[in-house]
């Protein structure tokens, strides 16, 4: 059995195949130095900022243009307070301020609870 293609699809596999990177496509999840869960973020434009017309955004947030980011990975999941104080144990970060007690730390007082994992 013998297929002939038209030369315009030789031509598109050609190129096809010389723009087809050879390097491996990342990982959708890995998990992070801390052993969290870190999901891919693929590259890609967004547009940021508020629409023309909108009132809902600050002065800040005009005018609205697009922004193209790399890939990256981020936390799946929110840090709990005892991932966040490992993180300040391994890496002497300041201790976040006490909301109401202005010369105390966020864990003095029981404010960290038991959720340490």
């Amino acid at each position: 059995m013998n297929i002939r293609l038209p030369k315009i699809w030789l031509i598109v596999l050609l190129v096809a195949a010389v723009e087809t990177p050879l390097v491996p496509a990342p990982a959708a999840d890995v998990p992070g130095k801390d052993g969290a869960p870190m999901a891919l973020i693929p590259a890609g434009a967004f547009p940021m900022g508020v629409p023309p017309g909108d009132r809902d955004g600050g002065r800040d947030e005009y005018p609205r243009h697009h922004v193209t980011l790399d890939a990256f990975y981020i936390d799946k999941y929110e840090a709990t307070n005892g991932r966040y104080l490992e993180f300040v144990r391994a890496t002497a970060h300041r201790v976040p301020q006490h909301p109401t007690k202005a010369k105390r730390n966020l864990w003095e007082g029981g404010l960290n609870g038991d959720s340490s994992s």
